[in-house]
């Protein structure tokens, strides 16, 4: 008798549990460019996903780490919150935090074999875009830029924050070719290592990330 009640109350707590849930895709993706650049990798980490309710923190996603992918595959994740909890904004990183890249956790979408850490010296990347452009003087029309740094003067992680409304998947478009414009890729076409210019361009690319209808 007492394990048919167990069974039935299990059950139920099960049911319940199963009913409890929702989920929030966030994709992401790139608005159109000049044909004459040639894509080649963009890639980046979105990390420290919160949702927030007037202005108050309603949910913290644990082992927030997600790296997107525009050109291959990857360039979504569902976060998956109590059904109960209501939220009018979301909130993430762009780019690893400083903690994380001196902590040693490698596994996920962290893992270096992601193409996405220099060393434990520089950590890791938090934004890359590669590619070609005739107007670039880089070597074979080379554009590569790979920004991070975690170090304080070379801090790139940015904060960004979106109105997100509970009943829609959100989707947020990178302005690529707005970025592309506001570069002279004569003399700026690369940079692969942390400092001043990397700590400058990634504001920079944070205002470039918008919701898309």
């Amino acid at each position: 008798m007492r394990l048919l009640v167990f069974l039935m109350l299990f059950f139920e707590f099960s049911g319940i549990q199963a009913q409890t849930t929702n989920e929030l895709k966030v994709e992401f993706s790139i608005s159109e460019f000049d044909e004459q650049f040639k894509l080649e990798v963009l890639r980046f980490y979105v990390t420290n996903v919160q949702l927030f309710q007037n202005n108050a923190s309603v949910f913290h996603e644990s082992e927030s780490y997600h790296l997107i992918d525009i050109v291959e595959e990857g360039n979504s994740f569902t976060i998956t919150y109590p059904e109960h909890f209501q939220f009018d904004n979301i909130q993430f990183d762009l780019g690893v935090d400083s903690l994380t890249n001196v902590s040693g956790v490698y596994s996920g979408d962290l893992n270096p074999t992601k193409g996405m850490y220099w060393t434990w010296q520089s950590g890791y990347i938090n934004f890359k875009i590669e590619g070609k452009h005739p107007e670039s003087n880089g070597r074979n029309n080379d554009v590569q830029f790979h920004l991070g740094g975690y170090l304080p003067g070379q801090l790139t992680l940015q904060a960004l924050s979106f109105n997100c409304p509970q009943s829609a998947d959100l989707k947020i478009q990178f302005d690529i070719n707005s970025f592309l414009e506001s570069m002279d890729l004569s003399t700026e076409h690369t940079i692969m290592s942390p400092g001043e210019k990397a700590v400058k361009l990634s504001h920079q690319i944070a205002a470039y990330f918008k919701l898309y209808e």
